[in-house]
C-alpha cells in the first residue's frame, strides 16, 4: 500500500513538472514511454482512452501556434454608418503619420469600425501613451485584449 501511494505521489509530481516544460508531441510521447518503462524496480501501467492522447496532442498544437498574449490597447475611434470606414482609415493614417513607432489596427465589429493602437503588456505602459493622446483623441479609452508580441527593449 505504501509503495502505491509513493508511486501515485511521484506520478502527480512528475505530471505537474512535465506540463510546465512540455513543448511538442515528441516530448509528450517520450514522457508516457518513460512512465511505462521499468525504473527503480517499479513500473507504471497507464490505462486510458485513446481520445485523451489525441486531445493532449491537439492542445499542444493549438498552443504552439498561438503567438498572441493578453495585453492592452487604446481605442481612439469608434463609429458606424456610411462614412465610418473612410473616417476610420483617415484617422488611422493620421495617427500612424504622427506616432510612426506605434501600430494602429482597424477593427470591424459589426456595425462598428474601431481604431485601436499599441501593443502593451500591461496597463501602466498603455496609460502613458493614453494620457498624451487625450488632447487629440478625447474619447479614447483603454481596452484589454489579445495583442501581438511587442518587441523587447
Amino acid at each position: 500500500m505504501r509503495n502505491k501511494i509513493i508511486i501515485l505521489i511521484l506520478s502527480i509530481y512528475s505530471l505537474s513538472s512535465f506540463s510546465q516544460s512540455l513543448n511538442d508531441s515528441t516530448q509528450f510521447n517520450s514522457y508516457f514511454e518513460s512512465l511505462t518503462s521499468t525504473r527503480n524496480r517499479c513500473s507504471i501501467r497507464i490505462v486510458q482512452d485513446s481520445g485523451i492522447y489525441r486531445l493532449i496532442e491537439k492542445h499542444i498544437a493549438i498552443n504552439k501556434n498561438d503567438i498572441n498574449l493578453s495585453g492592452w490597447r487604446i481605442q481612439i475611434y469608434n463609429s458606424s454608418g456610411k462614412e465610418a470606414r473612410d473616417e476610420a482609415n483617415e484617422i488611422r493614417n493620421k495617427f500612424m503619420n504622427t506616432y510612426f513607432d506605434t501600430k494602429a489596427y482597424l477593427i470591424y465589429q459589426p456595425p462598428f469600425f474601431k481604431i485601436r493602437v499599441g501593443d502593451f503588456r500591461n496597463k501602466q505602459e498603455a496609460f502613458s501613451l493614453y494620457k498624451s493622446l487625450l488632447p487629440v483623441y478625447p474619447l479614447s479609452y483603454l481596452v484589454q485584449e489579445k495583442i501581438n508580441m511587442p518587441p523587447i527593449q
